[in-house]
């Protein structure tokens, strides 16, 4: 789309100025020579300035070797990349020579190969970063062989659920139903913090690279960190288990919830939740202060960049990625939103959204992470073209290994993005996280593109004031009924599910082009293919590779499916369900519901959805008690 004006920078104007105003005294032969000279040093500086910048994210796998890494170095230069963002810690490990990490496994090639040592080298020339992975440590189904490995040398580090379960103790079925790669590190656990940011200075101070890059700087999603010192200090301030918040909610009706419209049991959930989402998002920030002091500390000239989630509030609010407060705050000189997935108009939708998203602070570059090993050049190039009229520094592109593999190489992809140039970004006007007030700071953080009406601050302000009067009398009685007397659990359903996702940014082509696929598993099963079968063939979510499996499930509450999947009873396989992330075939394999079982003895999810079906029940004979006696209440 066109950019403001108010986005340019001045150096234009002073060239204008410096061409276009006549001279008040003859310079002389010299004179005029040192103003050719001039002229022609702003015109390079200002034809660098908006040259396109090409990056590449290279895979640890890409460095095994000395021989592969010539001949990543000889391709990347060939393709005139100018920046190499080497993954040199992958899995809680080490691609260089360290005493703070254990060397990784997968390096066959035993010292004094050093891979980044022999990159620098080679790849001399191109900007080398080194690449961080944060707290995704492990993905191996059997646990790391080193014992200085953080899983193997701190298991009390490793991130626990929303059921108070170690991630480390997941089967690989349930890694994937819990869209989770593998172990992590609870990132509010301060001694691995002071870890990482060592080494994050540490590799700066040993090795030639220009700076760290930072992924997986974020928690795996919004079912995580329920389980340790943070949830913790949750419940000394608020007196609560954020185990008993809900997991899941779909869309959140920011405007219902600020008007009060909303049901008062939801909005007093979804205000805990805001609050559990911003102390985790300054978890994670904590790490990006540390790690930034650190790498400056080590060399003052060195850069800190991160590859983040593209939608701010998603960002925020499931990941506790507050990339707009690191901008804000000076943290980070570089942003790469991942935007990989998807056609088109999507990637480039989701660029405008980063574009808007207040990255107020004009030196933080914007890079387009864009994922060529998805997509053709064609794709890449057009993306690239949206990205640079959007006003991005450079793109950066995933991955070098698998892009050269393909027809052409890397060189195929990098040809069209080195024609174009970045138009001047559009100023974009402050919007801060950075609220003394808790959840003035959420609300903003989980709602950056919402056009938040004239006096939110006061009616979160009333929504917290709510929540706090639940979590003071109302859910402790509550909670205290149920350890007495035992709950009756609300319609379950044990389900088996296919899934094709909906991105909200898709065009309607695409999301006819997901409903059509549904329907084609819908007709597989109803030819009396295996459900395993189509699922694994057709299924974009975890149930692919557990044969469909989703557990146990309350429709209608905590959970991703759609409400209308209460309708359906033991034994019934659903038409195509449209739920708020994309469409879903369901087949229930059992169903129940009024089953008394002691609280003690139940697992979170159920004293989840029965916490918020009783405080519903509360409120609603309050509500009729009240109008009965020509009261009311909000």
């Amino acid at each position: 789309m066109p950019l403001r004006e108010g986005g340019r920078r001045g150096s234009g104007s002073l060239q204008r100025r410096l061409r276009g105003h006549p001279r008040k005294t003859p310079l002389g032969p010299e004179g005029e020579k040192l103003k050719r000279g001039l002229i022609l040093l702003i015109s390079l500086a200002l034809a660098s300035a908006a040259r396109a910048e090409t990056a590449l994210w290279a895979v640890r796998t890409e460095l095994a070797t000395p021989g592969s890494i010539r001949g990543l170095c000889a391709e990347a230069k060939s393709a005139g990349a100018d920046t190499i963002l080497a993954q040199v810690r992958g899995r809680g490990d080490a691609w260089y020579e360290t005493a703070l990490a254990p060397r990784s496994e997968e390096l066959s090639e035993p010292p004094p190969f050093d891979p980044l040592c022999v990159l620098v080298k080679e790849c001399e020339g191109i900007k080398n970063v080194a690449w961080l992975n944060a707290f995704f440590i492990w993905g191996g189904q059997n646990p790391p062989l080193s014992p200085l490995h953080p899983a193997v040398a701190h298991p009390e580090w490793c991130l626990k659920d929303a059921e108070k379960r170690a991630v480390s103790e997941y089967s690989p079925a349930e890694r994937a139903k819990g869209w989770i790669e593998g172990v992590y590190i609870d990132p509010a656990n301060e001694e691995y913090r002071s870890l990482l940011a060592s080494i994050a200075g540490e590799v700066v101070k040993k090795y030639p690279v220009a700076g760290v890059h930072l992924d997986f700087i974020r928690y795996p999603g919004p079912g995580y960190g329920q389980g340790g010192p943070l949830a913790e200090r949750y419940k000394t301030l608020y007196g609560l288990d954020p185990a008993l918040l809900p997991v899941s909610f779909g869309q959140p009706d920011l405007k219902g919830w600020l008007s009060g419209e909303m049901k008062p049991e939801e909005r007093v959930m979804l205000t805990g939740r805001l609050l559990f989402a911003g102390m985790k998002a300054e978890e994670i920030t904590k790490i990006v202060r540390a790690i930034a002091k650190e790498v400056k500390a080590a060399r003052p000239g060195a850069e800190l960049s991160a590859a983040v989630v593209p939608e701010p509030g998603a960002a925020y609010f499931e990941k506790g990625q507050d990339w707009r407060g690191w901008a804000s705050e000076g943290l980070v000189d570089g942003l790469y939103p991942m935007a990989y997935f998807g056609p088109r108009e999507r990637v480039a939708a989701e660029l405008l959204g980063v574009a808007e998203a207040a990255v107020s602070n004009p030196s933080v570059k914007l890079h387009a992470g864009l994922g060529g090993y998805i997509k053709e050049p064609a794709d890449i190039c057009a993306e690239g073209a949206a990205a640079f009229e959007l006003g991005f520094d450079g793109v950066s592109l995933f991955d070098a290994g698998s892009l050269r593999k393909k027809p052409g190489g890397i060189p195929s992809y990098t040809g069209c993005l080195k024609t174009l140039k970045p138009a001047p970004r559009a100023a974009a006007p402050e919007k801060s996280t950075a609220s003394e007030e808790p959840i003035l700071r959420a609300v903003s953080g989980s709602w950056p593109d919402a056009n938040l009406p004239e006096g939110w601050e006061s009616a979160a302000r009333e929504r917290e004031r709510e929540f706090r009067e639940a979590v003071k009398a109302d859910i402790p009685a509550l909670l205290a009924r149920l350890e007495t007397e035992g709950v009756t659990l609300p319609k379950w359903l044990e389900a088996r599910g296919i899934f094709r996702f909906v991105h909200p940014l898709d065009p309607p082509e695409k999301v006819l082009d997901q409903f059509r696929k549904a329907e084609e598993a819908l007709e597989k099963l109803s030819a009396g293919e295996d459900f395993s079968k189509v699922a694994g063939e057709l299924s974009q979510w975890g149930t692919r590779s557990c044969g469909g499996a989703l557990g146990r499930c309350f429709p209608g509450g905590d959970t991703v499916l759609p409400a209308s999947a209460g309708e359906l009873r033991m034994g019934d396989t659903s038409r195509v369900l449209r739920g708020d992330s994309g469409f879903w075939i369901l087949k229930v394999d059992s169903a129940g519901a009024g089953e008394q079982i002691p609280w003690a003895k139940a697992d979170f999810a159920s004293k989840r959805e029965v916490l918020r079906v009783e405080l519903g029940k509360l409120y609603e004979s309050r509500e009729t008690a009240a109008t009965a006696g020509g009261g009311g209440v909000r």
